[in-house]
C-alpha cells in the first residue's frame, strides 16, 4: 500500500448533490415525518418496477431518532396485492390532512403534492438484525392516517404507564395497517408528470382542491 500527502486531484462536482449519510430506520413506533423529497424511480434491477421514493425526516417530539432521514416507498402498481399500494397512498394523503371521503375517484399527484408536507409513519422493528442468510434486515415502515397515529401514540403511552415489573405480562398492542413493505434504497431518478393518470374524459381531481 502506497500513501502520500502530496496529492493534487481534479474533481468535477457539477450536478452532484450532497450525500445523505443520516438515512436510517427510525426507532419502532409512531413518528411524525416531514417529506423532504419524492421521486418516481424505475429500477432495472427489479425488472422495470416503478415506485415513488419519499425521503422523510423524523420530526417526532421526544423521539430518539428525531432529525434522521429515512426512505419510504409506495409502488405504482395500483392493482397489486388487493390494491395495497393504492391503499398505502390513501393512508399518506389522509395523514397529510385530506379527508378520506374526498378520495373516492381519480386524482392527480406530482412531487409538489408531497414535498414539505407532514405525515405520520408507523415503524415495526425487524425480528432480528440479519436473516438466515446473514443479510441485514430493515424495519417495516408504512404511512398511516392521523387517526392511526393518535391510536398508536395512546397505545405507546399506556404501555409506558404500566410498571416495568408488570410489562412482562402484557403483550404490546400492534396496530394493523395492512401488509408492510421493506425498504431497500435504490438510486434516485427524476420524476416527470403525474403519477396517476385520469381515466378517459375525466380530468381528475387536483390535490389542491382536496385540501381546500
Amino acid at each position: 500500500m502506497a500513501e502520500t500527502r502530496e496529492f493534487n486531484l481534479q474533481v468535477n462536482l457539477a450536478g452532484v448533490s450532497l450525500a445523505d449519510v443520516m438515512n436510517e430506520d427510525p426507532s419502532p413506533g409512531p413518528h411524525m415525518m416531514e417529506i423532504l423529497d419524492v421521486r418516481e424511480v424505475t429500477s432495472e434491477k427489479e425488472g422495470g418496477k416503478t415506485s415513488l421514493r419519499f425521503m422523510c425526516m423524523d420530526v417526532e417530539e421526544g423521539s430518539i431518532s428525531r432529525g434522521i432521514s429515512t426512505q419510504m416507498v409506495i409502488g405504482t402498481d395500483w392493482e397489486k396485492g388487493e390494491k395495497f399500494n393504492a391503499r398505502h397512498l390513501k393512508n399518506l394523503l389522509c395523514g397529510m390532512g385530506v379527508k378520506a371521503e374526498r378520495l373516492t375517484g381519480v386524482i392527480r399527484i406530482n412531487a409538489a403534492t408531497f414535498i414539505g408536507k407532514r405525515c405520520p409513519v408507523y415503524v415495526k422493528a425487524p425480528p432480528s438484525e440479519v436473516d438466515e442468510l446473514g443479510r441485514k434486515q430493515f424495519a417495516n415502515k408504512n404511512f398511516i392516517t392521523l387517526e392511526m397515529y393518535e391510536a398508536a401514540k395512546r397505545s405507546a403511552s399506556a404501555m409506558r404507564a404500566i410498571p416495568a415489573a408488570n410489562q412482562r405480562m402484557v403483550t404490546t398492542p400492534q396496530p394493523s395497517f395492512g401488509p408492510s413493505t421493506t425498504m431497500t434504497p435504490p438510486p434516485i431518478q427524476a420524476a416527470n408528470g403525474p403519477i396517476v393518470p385520469p381515466a378517459a374524459n375525466q380530468p381528475g381531481v387536483g390535490l389542491e382542491d382536496l385540501f381546500a
